[in-house]
């Protein structure tokens, strides 16, 4: 019962998280959602075993990009 209330809140928080992002990042709306969704099903192939894994990390792709303001792989080295 505990481990199932924790999940839901862990799950409520990147959900959360991810939103966030997405409205406050460059990105369309529900852009992380559509990565995960899509993600997920490709692992579902190729890893099924670490789709739960998959899916969150989908979610928070492109926490880099709120952080620094543009994606660090976008970043001119001078």
């Amino acid at each position: 019962m505990i481990d199932a209330k924790i999940k839901s809140q862990f799950d409520q928080v990147i959900s959360a998280l991810s939103l966030i992002m997405d409205q406050f990042g460059k990105h369309n709306l529900l852009h992380s959602r559509r990565v995960a969704v899509i993600a997920t099903a490709l692992s579902e192939i190729v890893m099924p075993e670490k789709r739960d894994i998959i899916f969150y990390a989908s979610l928070l792709h492109d926490v880099g990009a709120v952080i620094f303001g543009e994606h660090p792989l976008l970043f001119i080295i001078i």
